[in-house]
């Protein structure tokens, strides 16, 4: 019993340290891997795209992977649906061809008024 309690106890330091590093780094991160338990750390890119800092990896191509179970095709594009570069939820995000992909920018670019 005493050792639970013991476990539980490194347990929660462990994680409040983990939470202060990263708050006092400032770090964006809302992906866990979830092999690990630990979260993945990311930034925003110049594109306003977010991207994991050990491998510069996009993070929504990598949910993508994730979700169809295998690598990406180079040719294959993954579109955030509602625009939102930062929405990475697995519900906004579509794969398709670069053709497909600029048709559809276009097509909004023209609705808008921009071209």
């Amino acid at each position: 019993m005493n050792l639970i309690i013991i476990g539980l106890i490194l347990l929660v330091i462990g994680i409040s340290k983990s939470n202060r590093k990263i708050e006092k780094n400032k770090i964006n991160h809302d992906i866990s891997n979830s092999s690990f338990k630990k979260p993945l750390i990311t930034h925003i890119d110049e594109n306003g795209y977010r991207r994991f800092n050990k491998t510069n990896k996009l993070v929504h191509r990598w949910i993508m992977e994730k979700q169809l179970g295998r690598k990406l095709y180079r040719y294959e594009v993954v579109h955030h649906i509602d625009r939102n570069k930062l929405n990475n939820s697995p519900y906004n995000l579509q794969v398709m061809s670069r053709e497909q992909h600029n048709k559809i920018h276009e097509e909004y670019l023209t609705r808008i008024g921009a071209i």
